[in-house]
């Protein structure tokens, strides 16, 4: 969401993403680069806009823990940012007078399926 319904409208509609309810943007990691006591390169292919393109995510982890208090299952937290050309993925309207690089940035909790 954007804090402005017809702004959020405008950037679901064909000019920018031309998403509709239950579009997914997707994400398949195809390799780890481990380059610090808690960082890593995570390489994969993001899929958006019907295009697949190989990203690199610079990620830092926030925390793991053996057991979760509530599941009792491993868990971990991290952080990962990387940069995207909207161009790259068919997303282009407007640019370069809006700006062509999006800087994403990503926090994630996941766990161990019981």
């Amino acid at each position: 969401m954007t804090g402005w319904e017809k702004r959020f409208e405008h950037f679901m509609s064909e000019d920018f993403f031309g998403a509709a309810e239950g579009d997914m943007i997707t994400f398949t990691s195809t390799g780890i680069e481990v380059t610090g006591d808690n960082t890593a390169k995570i390489t994969g292919d993001l899929s958006m806009n019907g295009v697949t393109k190989s990203v690199t995510l610079d990620t830092t982890l926030n925390q793991a823990l053996e057991a979760h208090p509530m599941s009792g299952t491993p868990w971990i937290g991290l952080d990962a940012t990387t940069t995207l050309l909207r161009s790259d993925f068919g997303v282009d309207k407007f640019a370069p007078y809006v700006s062509d690089e999006i800087d994403v940035k990503i926090s994630i909790e996941a766990g161990q399926d019981e």
